[in-house]
């Protein structure tokens, strides 16, 4: 009949997927009648650890991959996780057991034609224990509730507590996850949001779906308010004073902290540069309430209407800040440099300071590099002594094979007088003017990060590094006929170093299809993390980088303040009176690890904001015609980028005329009977629909009228995952509600965003790097 040989080959061999007994006996021919038969080979190889038992019943090879990771949803179903040595895994809807979006999970792996697939053996951690959603009825004293959240896919939600009105957005906070048979999540209203649509209410959506708290806890609040808001003489012991160096500080002009100031002084063979940061460690203390929020919020979240600091107000705008014209403790780096901006010696010290002035970049864009005057009075010959040196060490750093990875990104500018309303979408820098003025600042906080990185290096045992690793060779092949296609030749094993990817990307500017190109690229790079291994810095051509510059914003930061004043207290030198011991090499690992995880959580909120707020403003333009850039294209559309305003949509295939297209992912084409579509092409658009639950703007080809039966055509071989409505299972909400509204379809009570005739105010600019 079979023996175990048969069902370990069926199980290695035939199906790498975890399978059932019914399905290994199908597999192997045995009747219904003798299945229990199969059950108890299984139980003995499970035994003899030949095959192990995974999920709900289900048996893999014993040699199969097991990984844990963080379950990413897409809102067709499908999901990924990121595991190990930078693998994705694909995990089809059907087999996430009942993993939501967000959860930690235990995953079996296996290869695929097209890399790596899985499914969840077991949920180890809740990732989301607060949802949002929409109030669509009352069964009793309970609400009906459905997530707004796409990426959740269950049935409902049913919770007590607070009273809503139908229609209205609501928190709750999960009581009790679904399984993989019940998919209902019970809870409790904990709070009342609004109307949908209304900016406030998507905002404070984002943040709890985004596990980013709202408003700091009593006993922080309590602390931050104890702190003095003066320094006094009692505070400046074992601390230089530098209070009659004219600092300067130089930021957006929206910003409401300072982390640092700047000031150059000539010497007899150059210049010695000051770079003063606020001296956060000295108010915040390990162990103490300020200390431990500080760690779970990580990093401050900038979005569109609002800064959710990681620091209260009374700190991260007060004693810290370092204003103009008030005292303020900081850490100082001391950097000489020869004429031509040779980085010669650096020194370091716990200092008081006092900032004389305060810039925005246009300040000093209007008078270095648009002959604006002297609108910088007093300190324009020492800001412009900064530009010359900043300017000659940008040049030396680059031709080190420092990257210049930046991109035009959008801004969203807010009415002055109204919050909720959008004036107008733009690029983050509108001129090379103020980018230079951002590169200036720049330029100076990336020689201090490695200054203080090169001291730390051969004095302290453990430290908090920002790496970023280098390409991987097979991720670099996977661009290169992308890149020939457009006559840029890429040698993957060359650009695996700084300098060959410099050349790589300096031809990528050359070409129409840069922003897409340089997208398509930076993406074949690692992310940059924290780590108290020292990997370098792949992007900056560093052997020696850390977060120093920016404590007011970031927890490394912080960190990094802490290990430094303990090794300038060793040495004698000002170290601003420490009084906490030396981080543990255990307190450092988890530092780095947990503060890499809220980086990106503040990244993918800030991702979300734009994206609505894109949404908001653009819904007021449906039928207007755009000339845009094609900036990608895959297997569902293409992605159209349009200047003015800045903004990005999909096309889809079905939009784009009654030509037949195919997506070729070797070198990213839409390839028609006629047509080739590729990045950089230009395309005139229409705009067809703006979809609010998706953030998405929908595109039509211009001058086109869609024919219901011809469109793009495609399969799974040519790259395209299957979509949750081709998926088989549990019917879909729509199709269970039979005419009824689904959770798709909340109520709608805000009016189209119109454009206002006032002041405006713009977004406060990160320094990310």
């Amino acid at each position: 009949m079979f023996n175990p040989d048969d069902v370990l080959s069926c199980l290695e061999e035939v199906h790498p997927s975890p399978l059932s007994v019914g399905q290994i006996a199908s597999e192997l021919g045995v009747k219904k009648r003798h299945r229990e038969a199969v059950k108890k080979t299984l139980d003995e190889l499970v035994f003899s650890g030949r095959v192990k038992s995974v999920g709900k019943g289900k048996y893999a090879f014993a040699s199969q991959t097991t990984e844990e990771g963080k379950l990413i949803v897409h809102h067709r179903g499908y999901a990924f996780v990121h595991v190990s040595e930078g693998r994705s895994v694909y995990v089809h809807q059907e087999k996430q057991l009942d993993a939501l979006d967000g959860d930690t999970v235990e995953i079996s792996i296996w290869p695929s034609a097209k890399g790596w697939d899985g499914e969840v053996i077991r949920t180890v951690e809740r990732g989301r224990k607060q949802l949002t959603g929409v109030v669509a009825r009352f069964r009793g004293d309970q609400a009906v509730i459905y997530p707004d959240d796409p990426r959740i896919s269950v049935d409902r939600i049913l919770a007590r507590g607070k009273k809503a009105e139908v229609g209205t957005c609501v928190v709750v906070n999960v009581e009790r996850y679904p399984t993989a048979y019940d998919r209902e999540i019970e809870g409790k209203v904990v709070s009342i949001l609004g109307a949908p649509n209304d900016p406030d209410v998507e905002t404070k959506k984002i943040l709890v779906g985004g596990g980013i708290p709202l408003e700091f806890p009593s006993d922080v609040v309590a602390e931050a308010e104890a702190v003095p808001l003066t320094v006094g003489k009692s505070e400046m012991v074992d601390r230089e004073d530098l209070r009659q160096l004219p600092f300067v500080t130089i930021d957006p002009i929206t910003a409401r902290d300072f982390d640092d100031a700047l000031y150059c002084e000539p010497t007899k063979s150059g210049y010695r540069v000051f770079v003063a940061v606020a001296d956060v460690s000295y108010y915040v203390n390990p162990g103490t309430h300020l200390d431990r929020e500080a760690q779970n919020r990580g990093v401050s979240v900038y979005l569109p209407d609002r800064v959710i600091p990681m620091l209260p107000e009374a700190l991260s705008a007060g004693i810290c800040s370092l204003n103009p014209e008030v005292d303020r403790m900081a850490m100082v780096v001391k950097m000489d440099y020869t004429q031509d901006g040779e980085r010669t010696s650096t020194d370091f010290c716990a200092a008081v300071i006092r900032s004389h002035a305060r810039f925005a970049y246009e300040d000093v864009a209007e008078a270095l590099y648009e002959d604006g005057g002297n609108n910088l009075g007093e300190y324009h010959e020492m800001v412009a002594s900064l530009a010359k040196i900043g300017r000659q060490a940008r040049k030396k750093r680059q031709a080190n094979g420092s990257l210049n990875l930046e991109l035009a990104e959008p801004k969203v500018v807010l009415d002055e007088d109204d919050g909720r309303t959008v004036r107008e979408i733009v690029k983050s820098k509108k001129t090379q003017s103020v980018t230079n003025a951002y590169q200036l600042v720049e330029e100076f906080m990336i020689a201090a990060n490695i200054a203080v990185g090169e001291f730390l290096s051969k004095r302290a045992p453990k430290v908090v590094w920002r790496v970023h690793e280098p390409p991987d060779q097979d991720r670099l092949e996977e661009v290169r006929p992308l890149l020939e296609s457009f006559g840029i030749p890429l040698d993957t094993e060359l650009a695996t170093t700084p300098i060959g990817l410099q050349k790589v990307l300096n031809q990528v500017q050359t070409t129409d299809a840069k922003q897409a190109l340089g997208f398509a690229l930076l993406r074949s790079l690692k992310q940059a993390c924290y780590t108290t291994t020292p990997l370098g810095h792949f992007g900056l051509a560093a052997r020696d980088y850390l977060h120093f510059t920016s404590p007011i914003r970031r927890y490394p930061d912080v960190t990094v303040h802490r290990l430094l004043k303990r090794v300038l207290k060793s040495e004698r030198k000002p170290a601003g009176n420490p009084k906490f011991n030396q981080p543990t090499v255990e307190e450092l690992d988890s530092a780095a690890s947990f503060s890499s995880q809220l980086e990106r959580r503040a990244v993918d909120a800030e991702r979300s904001a734009l994206a609505f707020y894109r949404a908001l403003y653009m819904r007021q333009f449906v039928g207007e015609t755009y000339t845009g850039q094609v900036v990608g294209v895959t297997d569902f559309g293409i992605f159209i980028q349009v200047n003015e305003p800045f903004v990005e949509g999909l096309l889809k295939y079905d939009q784009l005329g009654d030509e037949r297209f195919t997506y070729d992912p070797v070198v990213r084409q839409a390839v028609g009977n006629e047509t080739t579509i590729k990045l950089g092409d230009t395309i005139e658009v229409e705009l067809v629909e703006v979809n609010m639950p998706l953030r998405r703007l929908d595109f039509r080809r211009a001058g086109y009228i869609p024919s219901p039966t011809r469109g793009f055509q495609n399969s799974r071989k040519d790259g395209k995952r299957s979509s949750r409505k081709s998926q088989k299972g549990p019917k879909s909400r729509e199709r269970r509600g039979k005419g009824k509204k689904s959770r798709r379809e909340s109520p709608n009570t805000s009016k189209p965003n119109k454009s206002a005739k006032k002041g405006r105010k713009t977004t406060k600019k990160k320094k990310r790097r």
